[in-house]
């Protein structure tokens, strides 16, 4: 049963990612993970410039205890590899 579960959460998130990606729009929404480089030659081309949206670091860090807080709460004990 947990492999069939573990089948359906990877393809869950294989095309969160699949379909999340591709277009301007959609590569923007990450655009603070991108090399320095990269974020200096969006930020100078005026159709892209537009788009950036950067989220408030209090509102990331509260979305990240919320994510990683669910996570780990839900992982069995025999699945931390810590014994």
């Amino acid at each position: 049963m947990l492999i069939i579960e573990i089948i359906i959460v990877c393809l869950l998130f294989w095309g969160i990612c699949y379909f999340n990606t591709g277009s301007d729009e959609k590569n923007i929404k990450s655009f603070s993970s991108y090399p320095d480089e990269v974020q200096r030659i969006v930020k100078e081309n005026p159709a892209l410039n537009e788009k950036i949206k950067s989220p408030a670091p209090f509102v990331s860090f509260i979305s990240n205890v919320l994510v990683f807080g669910v996570a780990f709460t839900k992982i069995p004990e025999n699945m931390l590899f810590l014994s």
